[in-house]
């Protein structure tokens, strides 16, 4: 989930090397987990439901969260930290995301989290026609990126001498790539594949985000 800051232009997870994680990053991984766990409660089975994780963050929290949830996960990020590498139910690829996801089957997933990422992608379609094809028919990808008004929060408010006396969250926000409001996404998402009615999209994060769910279809 932790998005990413350059060090010499190579991408270098939060977590990672001692690079600090922002308390806003660390807040969000409690409120995201119990959202999940709260509308996807009838979906989740420990026994079956699989999950992957795209931009999973160097400690895997949100995913190893719901560890006792589901049956088994697949975290990807640049590096992730090797301690945690010997869970039993989880498994993770480090690399690009478009160099990782080609390599997992298709079909073999039943929901997919983006958080915090797409902003950071020079393509989000490919990545979620990707994750379409990875998608289980019936699963769910759940997203979150900052909208229009978070980009100015971000800039404005959170990037501040006070809050941001480090420049971490500074960093991230140079990364990113594109802010995405429901005009935006929704025409991404159909030319991925997915159907209208499939699609529910909602500002979040008191309205700094865009939050989605969106199944594929069984029809």
């Amino acid at each position: 989930m932790e998005t990413v800051e350059m060090v010499n232009k190579k991408p270098v997870v939060l977590g990672e090397g001692g690079v600090k994680i922002p308390f806003l990053d660390r807040f969000k991984v409690q409120i995201v987990s119990k959202s999940l766990s709260k509308k996807f409660a009838k979906f989740m089975n420990p026994g079956k439901t699989r999950v992957l994780e795209v931009g999973c963050g160097y400690d895997a929290r949100l995913l190893r969260s719901l560890s006792k949830k589901i049956h088994s996960g697949v975290g990807i990020d640049f590096s992730v930290n090797d301690q945690i590498k010997g869970d039993s139910n989880f498994e993770y690829m480090e690399g690009d995301l478009f160099e990782c996801m080609p390599q997992l089957k298709s079909e073999s997933f039943d929901l997919i989290l983006f958080l915090s990422i797409l902003e950071h992608l020079d393509n989000p379609l490919a990545a979620l026609k990707e994750a379409r094809r990875l998608l289980l028919p019936g699963g769910y990808i759940f997203f979150n990126s900052p909208n229009w008004f978070g980009k100015w929060v971000l800039e404005n408010v959170m990037t501040t001498k006070l809050l941001d006396p480090k420049r971490i969250i500074s960093n991230q926000v140079d990364t990113h790539k594109m802010y995405f409001s429901p005009r935006d996404m929704w025409p991404i998402l159909i030319e991925a594949g997915f159907i209208s009615s499939d699609i529910k999209l909602w500002r979040s994060n008191f309205h700094c985000s865009l939050s989605g769910i969106i199944h594929k279809s069984t029809k």
